[in-house]
């Protein structure tokens, strides 16, 4: 069984994540205006994923934030290092001619 706890917004979230996310973090009050495609896009997202409206654009603003360079130097790096090694392919100058071979796959 689920537990799930309506809010004022109409969407719902469950307990579980409610309690995880307060624990993590202080929240800050906002208000947000959007134009009511957005806002009915979003009621719809939370709705189907059973978690609130905030919750929502919560995920959104770390998204979006995380995409456009809040991330730092030294956690790039990290990150990138992470994934050398881990593909592989049966071209062996793939790391030498990769545009032309891209440009050759766009080409099809």
């Amino acid at each position: 069984m689920r537990l799930v706890v309506p809010v004022s917004t109409g969407g719902y979230h469950s307990a579980r994540s409610v309690i995880a996310r307060m624990e993590a973090t202080q929240m800050v009050r906002t208000q947000v205006q959007l134009s009511e495609d957005q806002a009915r896009r979003v009621k719809q997202l939370a709705a189907a994923q059973h978690v609130s409206i905030a919750e929502i654009v919560r995920r959104s603003v770390d998204l979006y934030v995380g995409q456009n360079g809040d991330t730092d130097l030294a956690e790039r790096r990290r990150r990138a290092l992470a994934v050398v090694g881990k593909y592989a392919a049966d071209v062996p100058d793939l790391g030498r001619n990769h545009d032309k071979y891209l440009a050759e796959a766009f080409a099809q």
